[in-house]
């Protein structure tokens, strides 16, 4: 006859309501914050979507290195290490728009091609991106020295981290450009674009 000494299962429950109620609560806080920054709900989305796709490049990296996400891990994730390099993209491709808008006035720029534009301010602002988010990534690089005990608590922290900013950083790189793209190529004919409102 089996008799289980200790029931985990409570533990577990908690640790997966928290893990669930912190991740929500905090992408819930970052996504007001940034529509009150962005005051556009259109470049919102583009940063905020960020978030949910970072997580899931992080899981699937976590899931196949075999390793677990858990409150420790989970705790490694800031939203906004995350989403800086998008606000940074979004920022950059809508004031160089809005500057070859006020140049060449409204009309005429409705009528031109914008992807030229938004190709070479993504490339300006790539590699300064990048270097960042390298900076940052390079934080939790003396928790890989752990061995032992300390090793297999707080590598997860330090790998979780870097998956998640190195997902960050490619969906920034080529994500949110197109994005921007598509939401200015479906305003193009408006009179004032709104998609330049928040820059102006």
């Amino acid at each position: 006859e089996i008799v289980p000494v200790y029931d985990r299962e409570d533990l577990v429950n908690l640790s997966v309501h928290t893990v669930l109620s912190n991740l929500l609560e905090g992408l819930l806080f970052v996504i007001f914050i940034v529509l009150i920054i962005m005051a556009d709900w259109r470049t919102k989305l583009i940063v905020s979507i960020v978030i949910p796709l970072s997580l899931l490049f992080a899981f699937i990296c976590l899931r196949l290195k075999g390793m677990s996400a858990n409150l420790i891990s989970m705790g490694a994730i800031d939203f906004g290490i995350i989403i800086d390099g998008a606000v940074v993209m979004v920022e950059g491709i809508f004031v160089a728009l809005d500057h070859k808008a006020r140049q060449v006035g409204m009309p005429a720029f409705n009528r031109m091609s914008k992807m030229g534009i938004i190709r070479n301010t993504a490339k300006d602002r790539a590699k300064a991106i990048f270097f960042s988010k390298l900076i940052i990534t390079t934080a939790p690089v003396p928790i890989f020295s752990f061995q032992k005990v300390e090793g297999k608590m707080f590598s997860p922290l330090a790998f979780t981290l870097g998956f998640a900013l190195l997902g960050a950083l490619i969906f920034t790189l080529t994500l949110v450009p197109v994005m921007s793209a598509s939401l200015l190529n479906k305003n193009v004919r408006e009179k004032h674009n709104p998609c330049l409102n928040w820059v102006r």
